[in-house]
């Protein structure tokens, strides 16, 4: 599986309005976006056999 089929099935639009409902939409100077989290997370998920 590629990190591409991941942003196909689980789109940035998607992800933001989830972000958006829960209040987490913002980012703070310096740290990683919310977005970008969430992907790191759903990718630690589904490589756990991989060294992240």
């Amino acid at each position: 599986m590629r990190l591409g089929v991941l942003t196909e099935r689980v789109t940035p639009e998607f992800v933001d309005r989830v972000l958006a409902e829960h209040g987490r939409e913002g980012s703070r100077p310096g740290a990683l976006s919310p977005r970008f989290m969430v992907y790191f997370v759903l990718a630690l998920a589904l490589f756990q056999q991989d060294s992240y």
